[in-house]
């Protein structure tokens, strides 16, 4: 079934965009930009003709982001469509339980984002070190984790509305527009909770809790967030920004309890669209 439902996402014209858009921007900045190094073996700066160069972290979040969302968009429309009473019982009506459906699901498409992720590390790999002469190994590595790690936590929200909704546009615009935003509100309350004035022990505690009841994207951005140190001084790259710790001091840092919460956030929703997929009808 692992096997199928690879297939079936290797064939997904939407997907096909994420390399295709890593090649045509690697094209781009190596006709029309210049690339050089930052003065260390992590971060470098893009510029084109007499525009101001711009640091890597910044560049590099907005494609993530974006190929993120690409990821998001494509994936969940093979699910959809199995999901659906006449496909569904086809499949079923095979030797498939719905065991093997639904962790299979979730191997498939850690699978397949991992191998688009390596392609994009590829290519920028060679845009790096033909233009710069650079090969931070560190931010390959970082980006390899990133992008399936972040795709499976919102995935496992997207898979329980799926079941739920049975609706492939309502439940990426809930998981995406909804649930990752709540994830991030929740994951700093405390600090939300000060400015209000509310930041009583009971509230703290309560919207603790409620962090680990709604897979944490923003557990992931903080975790490669906090990878590295504080950037050198006089650096123009926002301390903040999701990639910048990396860039600096690389997996030095690595929060494996952060990395256990992110995963044991996702618990909750991945045990209930399990119990909703072994009870559902077709």
């Amino acid at each position: 079934m692992t096997t199928f439902n690879i297939r079936l996402l290797f064939r997904n014209k939407i997907l096909w965009a994420w390399p295709v858009l890593a090649v045509l921007l690697a094209l781009l900045v190596g006709w029309y930009g210049d690339i050089e190094s930052a003065g260390n073996s992590y971060s470098f700066l893009i510029s084109a003709g007499d525009s101001p160069a711009i640091p890597s972290a910044f560049l590099i979040n907005g494609l993530l982001g974006f190929f993120i969302l690409i990821a998001i968009i494509g994936i969940p429309s093979h699910l959809s469509k199995n999901l659906e009473p006449e496909r569904a019982s086809l499949i079923f009506s095979k030797p498939v339980n719905r065991t093997e459906f639904f962790f299979s699901e979730f191997a498939a498409v850690i699978t397949v984002t991992f191998f688009y992720t390596l392609i994009t590390d590829i290519i920028l790999a060679v845009l790096l070190a033909a233009k710069a002469g650079i090969f931070p190994y560190e931010l390959y590595l970082a980006i390899l984790l990133y992008i399936p790690l972040y795709v499976f936590v919102i995935y496992v929200s997207i898979v329980l509305l799926l079941l739920l909704t049975g609706s492939h546009l309502a439940s990426v615009l809930i998981a995406y527009l909804l649930i990752a935003p709540i994830s991030g509100f929740l994951f700093q309350a405390e600090t939300f909770l000060n400015l209000m004035g509310w930041n009583s022990d009971l509230m703290v505690r309560f919207t603790d809790g409620l962090s680990y009841l709604i897979p944490s994207t923003a557990g992931v951005d903080k975790l490669l967030a906090g990878f590295g140190g504080p950037p050198p001084e006089g650096s123009n790259v926002d301390v903040d920004q999701m990639m910048s710790g990396i860039l600096y001091d690389g997996f030095a840092a690595f929060d494996w309890q952060l990395f256990g919460f992110v995963l044991v956030s996702c618990l909750p929703f991945f045990l209930l669209s399990y119990y909703l997929m072994r009870r559902k009808q077709f």
